[in-house]
């Protein structure tokens, strides 16, 4: 799925880090995504998740077992 940082990262368990699933920081991913909004562009969040009806489920808002996968 794709959306507000502040969104995606808050439906994540963890991210992608070098090919591998690894502990997810949520607070560094803000802190990115606001330095990138200051230097004027525009920041969206991807995610990735398995199984039937995850992206469902988290355009509705409620909690995933999403994987963050980059900004």
């Amino acid at each position: 799925m794709k959306g507000a940082p502040e969104r995606v990262v808050d439906m994540c368990r963890a991210e992608i880090h070098q090919g591998r699933e690894a502990a997810l920081d949520p607070e560094s991913v803000r802190n990115e995504a606001d330095r990138m909004g200051e230097k004027g562009l525009r920041v969206l969040a991807m995610a990735v998740g398995h199984g039937e009806g995850t992206a469902e489920a988290a355009l509705r808002g409620e909690p995933s077992d999403l994987v963050f996968a980059g900004l």
